[in-house]
């Protein structure tokens, strides 16, 4: 399309030069004539520019004929282009729809408590399904990336819904290796902001599944803060590993058309580097800036700043009653096999407490942190489960007097008391803003557990359009978690039936559907008479994940989008985002 414009201009200046010189050499005849008059000059004058004239005149014909030759390839190149499109939603669709069904029974069945062997293929079936799923859409994205077709969209957002949905989607992707993940989140950020967020997800995504790949053992450091600025802030996001580096000869190759990184993936398999490419792309879309580097003591460093513009700056979390607060944390070196992970750590705790404005005091030593306790120093203390077993009595008989944070492993044993509030690695500042503010973190039923109930809407109607019958199933036992009265239907006229009767808090509209598509669908039901069928949520549910088809869908009139295969957390953020709140009873956030 590029190359087409800049020829189509070339022709253009072209045809205009040859014009104008047309009309000079006019001009000119004129001029000479009325100077010689009659003379024997002016026969030749006439016939040189009559010479010229012609010459001018066959030059305009042909750019005339390049520009409609360009013009019948425009064509077929738009006619192509629109082929492509069509095949690669297509494609999507028809891949995505058995993984709908593969990733979402699984889930369920996981759910449902199968353990040993069955619940370890269980796991591998919806891990294999979920990284087809992540093969597929890199390779739209990429594709789209490459003929220039993706545009970043704004909107507003709250950042804590992307880093925590970033958290989830990583630990099931880290299950395997179960390395550390390490998430410092500055608590300061801008409670709402404005940018692409859906874009940000994806960028940060990719980067770090790229570092779970390369990495064997260790942690993995995702760090989010900003930077004021003129326009509003900088989002910096940064990921660390302690895995393999990828060699500096290769590292230009991000950032040029060869997506090839260069370096062996721990599991044997040589890496693409399709996801770094695609952040790549995408930081650029968002007129953002992509660094990498190799860390000091190994492994990769990247960095990425994006600009956003601030909604609303009062800061992502606060500690309700923060005045006089005062923690004293110990952590044991010897806990960690790395010795950078043990100083991130530290460091991440220093930067919680700068970032909730609480005050906290390291300790050297466990002897050290039991003399401020006992001298009542300290409101709280912090520290991780191998120091409590060590000292069970002295802590138990400590939380009757001040709090006690725990940091635990998800392996480890679970310690219950009034005032000992535990939290599970990954540990989060929002997790640590939860203890301070006195509610306490929910334990897993099990640590191979999917999803996580945290509220029901018994009150809330629900419908679901869609023509596949596996997918209806797969919706059916998801949304069964949370209790709703729901009804399904499988074509856009059986739909258009069920509202002329019944009312829904919410609908849920497949896209491609034999005789009336779910686009078709959302126009009729918006025509039906009666305020309701104007205001109702409706929300595209679609296997149609090719880059741009959520602004497809906004732009239609759609009042959101969510992709198939099914994740549970989108799932639930629609369901919280318009489902009308009395219907929603016993949210419960200790998860998060």
């Amino acid at each position: 399309m590029q190359d087409y414009n800049r020829r189509n201009d070339d022709l253009n200046r072209n045809e205009q030069q040859y014009l104008m010189g047309y009309t000079i050499v006019s001009l000119l005849l004129i001029i000479a004539v009325l100077v010689t008059g009659r003379g024997s000059g002016w026969i030749v004058l006439i016939i040189c520019a009559f010479a010229v004239e012609c010459f001018i005149y066959w030059q305009n014909k042909r750019i005339k004929m390049q520009k409609k030759t360009m013009e019948d390839e425009m064509r077929r190149m738009e006619k192509a282009e629109y082929l492509k499109d069509s095949f690669m939603a297509n494609l999507s669709h028809e891949i995505r729809t058995p993984l709908n069904a593969i990733c979402g029974m699984s889930e369920m069945l996981i759910a449902e408590g199968h353990t040993g062997k069955t619940g370890e293929a269980l796991y591998n079936i919806l891990t294999s399904g979920r990284r087809l799923e992540g093969i597929v859409s890199d390779v739209l994205d990429y594709s789209n990336l490459q003929i220039g077709k993706l545009k970043a969209a704004e909107s507003v957002y709250d950042f804590s819904s992307v880093i925590k949905d970033v958290i989830h989607v990583t630990e099931s992707q880290n299950r395997r290796k179960k390395l550390e993940l390490i998430v410092d989140c500055d608590a300061r950020i801008p409670s709402r902001l404005e940018g692409d967020c859906e874009k940000i997800r994806r960028t940060l995504t990719s980067v770090i599944r790229c570092c779970i790949q390369f990495t064997d053992r260790g942690y993995i450091y995702i760090g989010a803060k900003v930077r004021e600025e003129s326009y509003g802030v900088n989002l910096i996001l940064t990921v660390k590993d302690s895995g393999n580096s990828i060699p500096e000869e290769n590292m230009d190759n991000l950032f040029t058309d060869s997506c090839k990184v260069g370096v062996k993936s721990n599991d044997g398999m040589d890496n693409t580097g399709l996801g770094l490419a695609i952040a790549v792309g995408f930081t650029n879309l968002m007129n953002g800036f992509f660094h990498m580097e190799k860390g000091e003591n190994g492994g990769n460093v990247i960095s990425i700043s994006i600009p956003q513009k601030v909604v609303d700056d009062n800061p992502l979390l606060m500690v309700k009653k923060k005045e006089g607060i005062k923690i004293a944390f110990y952590i044991d070196s010897e806990n960690y096999a790395l010795p950078d992970m043990y100083t991130t750590y530290m460091q991440t705790y220093l930067n919680m407490a700068q970032g909730l404005d609480i005050k906290i005091v390291r300790c050297q030593s466990m002897t050290e942190l039991k003399y401020g306790i006992d001298r009542g120093w300290y409101t709280h203390a912090l520290f991780e489960t191998p120091q409590y077993k060590n000292h069970r009595i002295y802590f138990e008989e400590t939380a009757k007097n001040i709090p006690i944070l725990l940091i635990r492993d998800e392996k480890d044993e679970e310690i219950f008391g009034v005032n000992i509030f535990p939290i599970t690695k990954p540990y989060t500042v929002f997790k640590i803003a939860d203890a301070l503010n006195g509610k306490k973190q929910q334990p897993k039923k099990d640590k191979d557990e999917v999803i996580i109930k945290r509220f029901v809407a018994p009150a809330a109607k629900v419908l679901v359009v869609d023509d596949n019958l596996m997918n209806l199933r797969v919706i059916e036992r998801l949304l069964s978690t949370y209790k709703l009265q729901l009804e399904k239907v499988q074509s856009g006229g059986a739909a258009l039936e069920i509202l002329r009767e019944k009312q829904f808090d919410l609908i849920f509209m497949d896209h491609m559907m034999p005789e009336m598509d779910g686009i078709e669908t959302f126009h009729a039901i918006r025509k039906m008479y009666g305020e309701y069928y104007k205001t109702v949520p409706i929300v595209a549910l679609t296997a149609n994940a090719i880059s741009g088809a959520r602004e497809m869908f906004l732009k239609e009139g759609f009042q959101d989008y969510v992709a198939k295969p099914i994740e549970v957390s989108q799932l639930e953020r629609v369901l919280k985002k318009y489902l009308p709140p009395n219907t929603i009873q016993g949210i419960d956030n200790g998860n998060s």
